[in-house]
């Protein structure tokens, strides 16, 4: 899983969600959807990255209560392209 490692890698195998995939995440009484990204390796290990409808992008903390439900398929992570080499 790009960028997710540990128990948060788990539960998002266990769910079969990848990186690309539209999620619902429902943590106390807020609920966000967008598409799942990859998290940067310094990243939280415990925070999930959203892109949302809005086009922003934001970190969501899993814990115990929090409840995540795939709604689609992405078409996964390409990654980015490399840089272009220098003039």
């Amino acid at each position: 899983m790009f960028g997710y490692s540990g128990e948060l890698a788990k539960l998002l195998s266990g769910l079969s969600i990848k990186v690309g995939d539209l999620v619902r995440v429902e943590s106390g009484e807020r609920v966000y959807e967008g598409i799942l990204m990859p998290r940067t390796e310094l990243g939280d290990p415990t925070c999930l990255v959203l892109k949302l409808p809005n086009g922003y992008n934001i970190g969501v903390r899993v814990g115990r209560e929090t409840r995540i439900t795939k709604l689609g398929e992405g078409e996964g992570w390409k990654g980015l392209p490399p840089p272009s080499p220098p003039d």
